[in-house]
């Protein structure tokens, strides 16, 4: 028996627990839902796997009716599994159907259980919408820095050279515009060591020595493990808002950097 695979079935399997119970919630606070018509747009290959008749499971629900109980995770779930077992003759996905939901905690391999699934957060919907969040706010950021490169390929010019004189008010054609200099570094900046270092270059410094600065830096550390698979680490609201305000900070700080270094008004 392979149990080392079955940290990434596990891990697959946690991932998508959790994205369909975050659905569910989503479409029960909207104030009107059919989930039929959701999942004609959304997923159509499972819109046939619902069944003809939910007794006791609503599949719509309109701001004129009183208080239900809906729950839509559910009946998506119900979709899933009728839609799994008819690819049953899929090798590849029966395997990863027969170890993602096997437990061996009775045995010596509960370790390699419980380690995939703690990769994808267990089953903490809260965690698992607030750890996204966290992944894509810092992305804001990491744009706006690309963004600042490749307008100061553009028109920057590296120290000890003066500044310019004119003062340069970048559109949007120039923010995403490129240059010899930005396909020079295009394919490195995704790094953000590597982002930090060029904009030095030209005078700039992205990451002061201030509190929020230092929260940056912490908090990128727990992206890495979310993005790159290596784990999935708590995450409150707090956090993310602290987030939320330090990335805000951030692009106020560079582009102030860029008007005083480049005379470049972000």
């Amino acid at each position: 028996m392979a149990y080392i695979k079955r940290i990434a079935f596990r891990h697959l399997h946690a991932l998508k627990v959790q994205t369909i119970g975050t659905l569910g919630l989503v479409a029960k606070a909207t104030l009107q839902f059919d989930i039929r018509e959701w999942l004609a747009v959304q997923a159509p290959v499972l819109a046939q796997h619902l069944p003809e008749s939910a007794e006791h499971l609503y599949e719509r629900h309109g701001n004129d009716r009183g208080s239900l109980v809906q729950n839509y995770a559910m009946l998506l779930n119900v979709a899933l599994f009728s839609y799994e077992h008819s690819l049953c003759d899929d090798a590849d996905l029966s395997d990863y159907l027969s170890h993602s939901i096997k437990s061996t905690s009775a045995s010596d391999h509960s370790s390699e259980d419980h380690y995939g699934s703690d990769l994808g957060g267990s089953w903490d919907i809260d965690g698992f919408v607030l750890r996204s969040s966290v992944v894509l706010t810092l992305s804001v950021l990491e744009e706006f820095e690309r963004g600042a490169i490749r307008l100061l390929g553009l028109r920057g010019s590296s120290p000890p050279a003066e500044i310019p004189m004119e003062e340069f008010v970048p559109r949007l054609a120039d923010y995403k515009c490129t240059s010899p200099t930005w396909e020079k570094v295009r394919h490195s900046v995704h790094s953000t060591r590597k982002r930090h270092d060029i904009l030095r270059r030209y005078g700039i410094e992205p990451a002061p020595p201030q509190d929020w600065s230092g929260r940056l830096a912490h908090i990128r550390r727990h992206r890495n493990d979310i993005a790159h698979g290596a784990g999935a680490p708590k995450v409150t609201l707090t956090a993310f808002l602290d987030l939320h305000y330090d990335v805000w900070r951030a692009v106020c700080h560079i582009s102030r950097e860029m008007v005083d270094r480049q005379n470049i008004v972000l």
